[in-house]
């Protein structure tokens, strides 16, 4: 008997600016069921477990997916079940939900961000799934900057290229998004996540002296005073590092 869905969850509607591109996603992914979760079978609810997949990919809970991630698995993922799963996941990330509930960081549980291993199709998707997970309104979720850096680091981006990506958003947008990491709560300071390894540290990389310079240069130019005030604020955190 097929287990009862009580809700989908995190499910984008018609209208969202992100709608297009999960349904591109499930169209690009589209691909049988495969028949193992990969997952340990002391760690998923056994009444999930069975049910796995029996919802289509579009339909498949929010609940199901965390409670997949909650389990214990032996990398590296088969490329078949994480191609079938990455739609739902992206989708579960673009409505600002956390697929496993130990951070963010961990979401990229296979290889992904390597444009080889996909088709053309799919990995269009994927660049633009980054591209539009890093333009979320700081508001739709609690992610800082870095934390997202590191989950698409994990899930095999390069560092360089996504730093870069970020260096070139206006000074308003990237002042605002990391006053709201390091200076929030009245205490200036650079946060990076612990799921860093030691060979992909960010921590120099915000650090660097033009970065403040170029916080320094702006707040002198703004004309709105919350905002310049916001950018010495974040020029003050690099500087003490």
């Amino acid at each position: 008997m097929r287990k009862q869905i009580k809700e989908i969850g995190a499910k984008l509607p018609p209208g969202h600016p992100q709608y297009a591109l999960v349904q591109q996603a499930y169209a690009a992914f589209r691909c049988d069921k495969p028949q193992d979760t990969e997952s340990c079978t002391c760690c998923m609810d056994p009444d999930i477990r069975a049910d796995f997949f029996g919802p289509d990919i579009d339909a498949l809970p929010l609940y199901y997916v965390q409670d997949w991630y909650s389990g214990a698995y032996a990398p590296p993922l088969s490329h078949a079940l994480w191609a079938y799963l990455l739609p739902r996941v992206m989708e579960v990330v673009l409505c600002g939900e956390e697929p496993s509930g130990i951070g963010i960081e961990v979401t990229l549980r296979g290889a992904t961000g390597d444009p080889a291993l996909w088709t053309q199709a799919q990995w269009q998707v994927l660049d633009a799934f980054q591209r539009a997970v890093f333009q979320m309104p700081p508001n739709a979720y609690q992610w800082s900057l870095d934390a997202l850096i590191c989950a698409f680091v994990r899930g095999g981006w390069s560092v360089e290229a996504l730093w870069a990506q970020v260096l070139t958003w206006p000074d308003a947008d990237l002042v605002r998004r990391l006053h709201r990491d390091w200076c929030c709560n009245a205490y200036l300071s650079i946060g990076v996540t612990a799921f860093w390894g030691k060979d992909m540290q960010m921590h120099a990389r915000y650090r660097d002296p033009a970065l403040a310079d170029r916080f320094e240069m702006f707040a002198y130019a703004c004309d709105t005073p919350v905002l310049a005030d916001q950018a010495l604020q974040v020029v003050e955190a690099i500087r003490r590092g």
